[in-house]
């Protein structure tokens, strides 16, 4: 479901991906960009790969909302 979704097939279980250092910056990071912090939280020269890191996340998050709403719309109309 999860390379339905978003696109990707993990390569393991995605629940490992958590002890993933790079993963857990990410989802710290996330937390400001809830606020509109971003930015500041990452500063003005972040790690590049970190940078590459959200955007996948936030291309992922997109899609699962996507199919959420897709979804939802499905139910709404009786089917």
């Amino acid at each position: 479901m999860i390379e339905h979704v978003t696109g990707t097939r993990p390569a393991t279980c995605p629940w490992r991906a958590y002890y993933a250092p790079l993963v857990r910056e990410v989802m710290e990071a996330m937390t400001f960009d809830e606020h509109g912090n971003l930015a500041i939280a990452l500063g003005a020269d972040p790690p590049a790969v970190l940078v590459e890191a959200i955007a996948t996340f936030k291309r992922a998050s997109a899609a699962v909302h996507a199919e959420d709403m897709r979804l939802a719309a499905i139910k709404r109309k009786g089917g």
